[in-house]
Parts: C-alpha cells; structure tokens; sequence
C-alpha cells in the first residue's frame, strides 16, 4: 500500500501594479518562489480579482488608474472578506506621508522602488511564512 503524504496549499499573493514589465517581474520572482500568484493592473481590477481569488497577502503599487493604492486600501477595510489579509505596499513614493497614510490604512510594510529581492522575499515570509517557498538567493532590483 502507497502511502500519500497529503499535498500543502502553495501560499498565494496578488501583485497589485500597473506596470507591465515590473509586474511580470514579480510574478516570475515569486513563482520561482513557490508562490502562487496572480495580478492585477489598478486597484479597481484588484478589488474584482478577489471576488474569485484569496491571496495570503497582497503586494500593492499605489500609483494607479483606475483606482490608486490608499482607495484600495480603504474599500479592502471595508469588506469584511478580505480585511484581514496582509498588505506590503511596493511604490516609489518615498514621502513620509504617504508611509504613514499608507500604514493608517492598514498595510504592514512599505518598501521603496528600487527594491531588493532578498529582502521582499524576507518580508513576505515574515507575514505569511515561507513553508513552501524555495531558497532566496539575494538579487537586487533596479526599478
């Protein structure tokens, strides 16, 4: 008899930017990662993401048509759903009053574009574990 060692649900998240080339980035970092993710191009798009898909934790961009990153943050405190799940804001705002706005409104960390890898990997596995995600090796980012 085969004994089968019951499969662990891979950790999701949901990358929250308009930029294509910084989103795809992202998606391939964490999928290399041992992340399951999925994206979205604006806050707007996001909020109908999750209407089929609960992330773990969600990275967010806060400059953004459609709808910006502090609105987002405000209607995701409004539904009961999906407050609870952790926010690390990913911007190139560096402004203390956007930091402190930003952490007001919920979110858990607040990392600076340029970035590096090693250390949103880090922060990431603070707020949800890294059971399943695979060594990071330390890569710096230039965006």
């Amino acid at each position: 008899m085969k004994i089968v060692a019951p499969q662990t649900e891979k950790s999701k998240i949901l990358v929250v930017e308009d930029d294509d080339d910084l989103r795809a980035l992202l998606e391939a970092l964490l999928g290399r990662h041992g992340f399951h993710v999925e994206t979205a191009d604006s806050g707007l798009n996001a909020l109908a993401a999750l209407s089929t898909f609960t992330p773990h934790l969600i990275l967010l961009d806060l400059a953004m048509p459609d709808m910006d990153g502090f609105t987002f943050l405000e209607r995701k405190n409004g539904n009961a759903k999906i407050q609870d799940i952790p926010v690390i804001i990913l911007t190139a705002r560096e402004g203390n009053k956007d930091v402190i706005r930003a952490l007001d409104l919920g979110a858990q960390n607040y990392i600076t574009k340029p970035f590096d890898n090693a250390n949103l990997l880090a922060r990431i596995g603070r707020l949800i574990g890294r059971s399943n995600a695979r060594p990071v090796q330390s890569t710096q980012v230039s965006w």
